[in-house]
């Protein structure tokens, strides 16, 4: 329990230590997700149809950048002197503490936008049906942010630097929908694979998308620890 709170700490601590330009770089992203996905919402269209859009071509470019740059921001790095009185192999277990719930929270986000949007400001009915494709935009969006982000870490550990991967990551799925229109069906189904919006059922969601992530998680997980443990010398 103290070890969790230590390593939340730590990203948090990271937040803190960024550069101004970090900062900066990381509100405009959030302000302009926020403004494209409620331009998205105001358009005038049934909740289902809302669902739909928001999850093909708002979720990405809403939700994600803003859980990619957390990661950024609050990366943990252990320095000389850290490396010292830490284990190394700490800073792995922090960063994936700190994907996860920056995930859960930016996932959380993108829900309340679309739960405001909809039942707030444009008066949707409050049905079971509706509730239940609320709760599934914020399960797809959770799988979407972790999937995306443990891509992000692995790259990062395999020497790339995470600000650059983090720009191309929210470029490309940003404009990922638009790319992919003149190709064949499935083309984007394919790409938003944990997230795209197959059917209304939960049985689907879990049988084809959650089971699916997890296993994708599991082996992307798997191979950060290898390239971190080549990284710093910690193979045993």
């Amino acid at each position: 329990m103290w070890k969790g709170i230590v390593m939340l700490c730590d990203g948090f601590a990271s937040v803190r230590y960024s550069t101004i330009g970090m900062r900066i770089s990381a509100i405009l992203v959030m302000v302009v997700g926020f403004a494209y996905g409620i331009s998205l919402l105001f358009d005038p269209h049934d909740f289902v149809s809302d669902y739909i859009g928001f999850m093909k071509q708002g979720a990405s470019a809403t939700v994600l950048p803003i859980c990619l740059m957390a990661m950024c921001l609050g990366r943990v790095r252990f320095r000389t002197f850290e490396l010292v009185r830490r284990n190394p192999r700490d800073e792995l277990g922090e960063n994936v503490i700190w994907l996860n719930m920056m995930s859960c929270i930016c996932a959380a986000y993108g829900g309340l936008v679309f739960a405001v949007m909809e039942f707030v400001i444009k008066r949707q009915s409050a049905s079971v049906l509706h509730g239940s494709l609320t709760a599934m935009l914020v399960v797809q969006c959770l799988m979407m942010n972790i999937s995306i982000g443990l891509v992000q870490l692995l790259l990062s550990y395999m020497g790339l630097v995470m600000e650059h991967v983090a720009a191309v990551l929210i470029a490309l799925f940003a404009i990922a929908q638009w790319l992919l229109t003149p190709l064949v069906d499935g083309a984007a189904r394919m790409m938003f694979y944990f997230w795209y919006p197959i059917s209304p059922d939960w049985s689907d969601i879990v049988v084809y998308q959650v089971i699916p992530c997890f296993g994708f998680c599991l082996l992307l997980v798997m191979a950060c620890v290898m390239a971190f443990n080549f990284r710093d010398r910690l193979k045993s």
